[in-house]
């Protein structure tokens, strides 16, 4: 309609499934305990089904420890997060010291002229990628553009998480630039076989961070730079650019293209 912004073309897919299930299921010998998992199980069906909608998705299916729905970008992860914290919520008081279920989460960002077959696929590809993180609780994001290649970044639920939220929130207040991801995939590629120390890498990666300016123009404050030094002590550089580039595609104010 005449007047109403244009609507992002990209939308997210996301999969999640419940690891170790097959293992407490046949730790619980007694009919009873069989029961009280398959309760627990149907409450998250039925919370999860709220969740999606809450965070103004669309299931598509929710039973068991399997969930699949449409979501719009930026409420991906927060939902992801919901499911999480619901999953453990019901599943954890059936935990044995051997056997704690837990939930691996797979998400493409992926566009509505893509064939759904293919963002199905590519959606449980990142739920395999999820699952395949060592003690699993893993949590994967493609972002599948229509232009060059796809983008995946994996790793443990919360530690992902919790970076890709604060890069989303950095991005939406317009607190940091996209560029910097890719002179810091540069860099990375620039240093990767050189023996320049880790403290050189990151007080370079930090330089290219304050150099590039916010969205808004606003210069990138010291907060966010130590932010910045913390993250690029624990990961590679590549790693922080793709999770950089996956999370501005997560935020709200991606521009539609």
């Amino acid at each position: 309609m005449k007047g109403l912004p244009t609507p992002n073309p990209y939308y997210a897919l996301l999969a999640a499934d419940g690891d170790f299930m097959g293992r407490l299921i046949d730790e619980h010998k007694r009919k009873e305990d069989h029961k009280q998992i398959s309760k627990s199980l149907a409450e998250f069906a039925g919370k999860a089904l709220e969740i999606v909608e809450g965070n103004s998705g669309v299931p598509i299916y929710s039973g068991g420890d399997d969930v699949l729905a449409y979501l719009p970008r930026n409420t991906a992860l927060k939902c992801a997060y919901e499911l999480d914290i619901v999953f453990k919520e019901k599943m954890g008081r059936h935990g044995t010291e051997k056997t704690k279920p837990s939930l691996s989460v797979g998400i493409v960002i992926a566009h509505h002229l893509e064939p759904l077959s293919d963002a199905l696929e590519l959606a449980r590809k990142a739920e395999r990628e999820a699952k395949s993180i060592e003690g699993k609780n893993g949590l994967a994001v493609i972002l599948a553009k229509r232009s060059g290649t796809n983008r995946t970044t994996v790793g443990k639920f919360n530690d992902l998480y919790d970076r890709l939220t604060k890069l989303k929130d950095l991005f939406d207040a317009k607190s940091i630039s996209g560029g910097a991801a890719y002179e810091l995939q540069e860099l990375h590629h620039a240093i990767v076989k050189t023996n320049i120390p880790p403290e050189g890498k990151a007080a370079e990666a930090v330089r290219i961070i304050g150099r590039k300016r916010g969205e808004s123009g606003v210069e990138i404050s010291k907060e966010v730079k130590d932010i910045f030094k913390g993250w690029i002590k624990i990961i590679e550089l590549d790693e922080l650019a793709r999770e950089m580039v996956v999370a501005k595609n997560l935020a709200t104010e991606e521009e539609a293209k």
